[in-house]
């Protein structure tokens, strides 16, 4: 009996890429909303202490909406959509930092990929631990 490929299943690989798509799309349009729209920017040099905490906690809000969007899109069947989004928060973060040279500390630039990261497996473990217990009682 042959093992069943997971990828083999009908419309996956379309889910895994509108996953990412959409997790994505999320990411960038509400990181932005809060980073530029309602804070006008944050960097550690310019940007008060309240802003720091409340834009930082809005854009791990963000990431987290994120990432519960790929996981609700990829219909609860694959991670891989997150593993790409996380590829690509690094990527991004790798390109800011060494190609287009940010005014603030690597310090801080690390710890912002790490929430957008943090908050991308967030949305999923909450939700996929979550409705599986749920589903348990």
């Amino acid at each position: 009996m042959a093992h069943p490929n997971k990828l083999a299943v009908p419309g996956l690989i379309t889910k895994i890429i509108l996953a990412v798509i959409a997790g994505e799309f999320l990411l960038v349009l509400l990181t932005t909303i809060v980073q530029e729209t309602i804070f006008g920017g944050i960097s550690y040099a310019g940007s008060p202490l309240s802003h720091l905490i409340l834009g930082g906690a809005g854009t791990f809000l963000a990431a987290f909406v994120a990432g519960l969007g790929a996981y609700l899109v990829a219909g609860r069947k694959s991670v891989v959509p997150h593993i790409v989004i996380s590829l690509l928060i690094i990527s991004e973060s790798v390109w800011l930092v060494f190609y287009r040279g940010t005014p603030d500390p690597l310090w801080f630039d690390i710890m912002a990929a790490l929430s957008l990261l943090a908050g991308i497996w967030l949305g999923v473990l909450v939700f996929k631990f979550g409705s599986g217990a749920s589903s348990r009682l």
